[in-house]
């Protein structure tokens, strides 16, 4: 029966195609996961290139895995090509067709484009086995075979060019490379170590000619566990500090150098350079890090003392700025409301002072273990500015059940103060009164890094939740670099009063444990409530436009969030969003302000430029999250996946999504092209702010809900 319904339903598709309708023919077939039918439909109207992606998108497959493919796929994957050279993409089609064996339709793909240079350097590089020798004239004949002895030859009797033609037709991409250089045609090698993964040999190449921007890209695909990282993270500080640049791949790369710090002493100008070239971006926990670590090997050499003393000086919170927030705990005693910014703020009271700046505070890390816990754990489960959002596994376009992630290591100096592991449970306990304030009425839940208890203020008299991290730390220095890293989140989180945002009250300190009092919510992660199937769409839009209207409060105060994604936005029971964890938010009014000690983020929801430059990023890329989100929501599918993080990076940076009516048919024209318009790599062709987008969504709800009224009525 299933079968004849599917014959059925294709019979109907093809009418609808010489129909015209073609795109009432696509949802039919992509209904049936029928993505080459699909495809020809698309090619005989002349959509050629959305024929290709839809084939290549179908595969889900690295370009360099294609080769792996079984003989069918390998066809489908062909075809692909073929549409793409149809589309005007000649360079494409070609690394497509090179990549699964088809060198020769490669170069004749390139030379029908007109590309005769590229035609001949495939021919020249993956034709093994011709029968080549050098001629008494000096040029390379095809007499006989030719060998890794003939190559030598050739480069020993001075013929370096034939030399390195030798050696690309014997696949030995790394000779040639060698004998390039030798000729001094430095990008050619580069190009050729590139292309064979040397990515070592290809920065040296781009190094000596002086080429940063392609040295730099070269230089973070070296491995960590590479025999010479070290002097790869050395070439790397010297291209970044010649362009200038900084970004998010660039720190990843750098970041096992860093956490070493210098091994010998021509190192110690290295890590000079890179805190310099830090502070310039303004990533100045990350210029600490690499300032300490000079101290420790060298404590003194040049100015890096005195550079560490003023940096450290910019991130403690100055006098005037504790004085305002007593300021304001004054004016609430006095049940008074200080000047407000917007006239929202205005109903709102005060918030109760904060620790003094010397009060001793522990760095909460992550422990083995992390369960879910309750429905009211995973709401305070929020806010931990020492934590910076990293993934280790990534997931894409496919059911989020199968992403797979963890917390990432806290940070160097956490491991370096090697922490005392306490039960939580031997200094709380219920019925308790923490801080001479706050009492505790049960536990909520547990997860990896904190305990969370209800509690009552009693200063307040109200119920709230108390996230009580679990290590003991007894290093003062490590105590008040936390403390004060938590206090700098706190102070964004104060700056934003919105219904959509979570509100943290307070952080302290009781026996030796740092502990933050929060909002008491009930409910759900917006995470929990995707079950890789669309959500509908009147739910998931509400949920978005309150998101937006909670971002767009935080952007009003200057305050990009940088970590937007479904973990980060709970919906209570009430159906009210949160937008909670401003841990690595960026305060874009305050130059220099940094609030975790690395570059963060979640790749798979990350924009374009948050990847190139994450310091300097706008509220456009939170925007860009929340279209990752959207998407998410209404396909049951993220729109970018891969395991490894690198290519993650690189489809944020490269590839188009996939259009989502494609995944789910279901979907009004007009939420796909606010979606579509949401990812576009460019920020200025993306919605002008949250408003503007919230605006945008709520026209297409309310044509959802009228949709939907008329399927009720008949």
């Amino acid at each position: 029966m299933a079968d004849r319904d599917r014959k059925r339903d294709f019979q109907r598709a093809r009418e609808l195609a010489r129909d015209g309708e073609v795109d009432s023919a696509l949802r039919i077939f992509m209904h049936h996961g029928d993505y080459m039918e699909s495809a020809r439909v698309l090619a005989e109207n002349g959509r050629f290139l959305d024929a290709g992606d839809i084939i290549l998108n179908s595969i889900n497959t690295p370009a360099r895995e294609l080769e792996f493919l079984d003989g069918a796929r390998k066809k489908q994957v062909f075809v692909a090509a073929t549409y793409l050279a149809k589309a005007g993409e000649p360079r494409r089609a070609a690394q497509v067709m090179v990549a699964i064996g088809r060198r020769e339709r490669a170069a004749e793909v390139l030379e029908r484009s007109g590309d005769m240079v590229g035609a001949e350097r495939l021919r020249r590089g993956g034709q093994e086995g011709r029968r080549v020798a050098a001629s008494p004239t000096g040029r390379v004949g095809m007499s006989e075979k030719v060998s890794e002895g003939s190559a030598r030859q050739l480069e020993a009797e001075g013929k370096l060019e034939l030399a390195a033609k030798a050696w690309m037709r014997l696949r030995k991409p790394d000779q040639a490379g060698r004998v390039l250089r030798k000729l001094g045609r430095l990008g050619e090698a580069g190009k050729v170590f590139e292309e064979a993964g040397l990515h070592f040999e290809a920065t040296v190449c781009y190094l000596e000619a002086g080429d940063a921007e392609r040295g730099i890209n070269a230089v973070t695909w070296v491995p960590s566990n590479h025999p010479r990282y070290r002097t790869a993270a050395a070439y790397a500080v010297r291209l970044a500090t010649y362009a200038n640049q900084m970004s998010f791949k660039l720190e990843s790369f750098l970041a096992p150098f860093v956490k070493a710090g210098p091994q010998v002493k021509a190192e110690v100008e290295t890590f000079y350079l890179l805190a310099k070239l830090f502070e310039k971006h303004d990533l100045v926990e990350n210029a600490k890090e690499a300032l300490r670590k000079i101290m420790e090997r060298a404590s003194g050499y040049r100015d890096a003392g005195e550079l560490l003393e003023r940096l450290e000086s910019q991130t403690r919170m100055r006098p005037e700025q504790m004085d305002k927030i007593r300021q304001e705990q004054e004016a609430f005693l006095r049940n008074k409301t200080p000047v407000p910014a917007t006239p929202e703020e205005m109903a709102l009271p005060g918030l109760p002072p904060l620790p003094d700046l010397d009060d001793p505070t522990p760095l909460p890390a992550e422990l083995p273990t992390r369960d879910t816990g309750t429905a009211e754990t995973r709401a305070a489960e929020v806010s931990d500015a020492a934590r910076p959002a990293e993934v280790d596994s990534m997931a894409g376009t496919q059911p989020r059940g199968e992403l797979k992630r963890r917390d990432s290591a806290v940070d160097t100096r956490l491991a370096a103060a090697e922490p005392e592991q306490r039960d939580v449970r031997d200094d709380f306990e219920v019925g308790g009164i923490i801080a001479d304030r706050y009492k505790l009425v049960g536990k909520i839940g547990q997860g990896g890094m904190a305990v969370v208890y209800r509690a009552t203020d009693l200063d307040l008299e109200e119920e709230i939740a108390l996230k009580v991290f679990f290590l003991h730390l007894p290093d003062k220095e490590v105590q008040e670099e936390c403390m004060a890293r938590f206090k700098l989140e706190l102070k964004l989180n104060r700056q934003i009063t919105h219904r959509n945002v979570l509100k943290l009250y307070d952080i302290g300190l009781h026996m030796g444990h740092l502990f933050i009092s929060m909002e008491l919510l009930v409910g759900h992660p917006l995470n929990e409530l995707l079950a890789g199937e669309p959500m509908d769409f009147n739910e998931g839009l509400g949920y978005l436009i309150q998101a937006c209207e909670g971002l767009e409060s935080a952007h009003n105060r200057g305050v990009v969030h940088r970590d937007m994604k479904p973990e980060n936005l709970f919906i209570t029971d009430d159906g009210e969003v949160k937008v909670m964890d401003f841990g690595i938010a960026k305060n874009t009014l305050t130059k220099g302000m940094t609030v975790a000690g690395r570059i963060a983020g979640t790749p798979q929801y990350m924009a374009p430029e948050q990847i190139q430059n994450f310091s300097a990023v706008g509220p456009s890329a939170d925007i860009y999250s929340v279209g990752i989100m959207a998407y998410e929501l209404f396909t049951g599918r993220l729109p970018f996946w891969h395991e490894e993080i690198r290519a993650v990076y690189q489809m944020q940076l490269m590839s188009k999504p996939m259009p989502p009516r494609e995944l789910n048919p279901d979907m009004p024209e007009e939420l796909e092209r606010v979606i579509l318009r949401l990812l576009n790599k460019e920020p200025e062709g993306r919605h002008a702010s949250c408003k503007a987008l919230a605006a945008d969504l709520e026209r297409v709800r309310m044509k959802c809900l009228g949709r939907s009224n008329l399927d009720l009525w008949g």
